[in-house]
């Protein structure tokens, strides 16, 4: 997901879904769980993002689609950036990029 995605699907709930990505990446580094296999190495991160939402169902009332993007946010993150810090710092980043926006 990118800052600039957040005018199509509302800042509120971009606002909750990359908070919901972080929780959902520190409980499966918690238990161990992160996936085993990594994108290949050199695969564009576009070619990351497309792939990382193929399959997720869409859906249409907000609790379901923050659970949703923030699904696939964190699978996304995870395999374009695969070092957690600076996965972390990214988020920082388009978090802070987003709040900083007028509304």
């Amino acid at each position: 997901m990118s800052c600039n995605s957040s005018t199509r699907i509302g800042r509120q709930s971009t606002e909750r879904i990359i908070p919901k990505a972080r929780r959902k990446l520190r409980k499966v580094e918690r238990a161990g769980t992160l996936p085993k296999q990594k994108a290949p190495a050199g695969l564009p991160v576009p070619e990351i993002f497309r792939h990382c939402g193929l399959g997720i169902p869409p859906c249409s009332d907000a609790f379901n689609f923050v659970a949703r993007d923030g699904y696939w946010l964190a699978l996304w993150t995870f395999h374009a950036m695969p070092d957690g810090r600076v996965r972390d710092k990214a988020l920082d980043i388009a978090l802070n990029e987003l709040t900083a926006r007028p509304m």
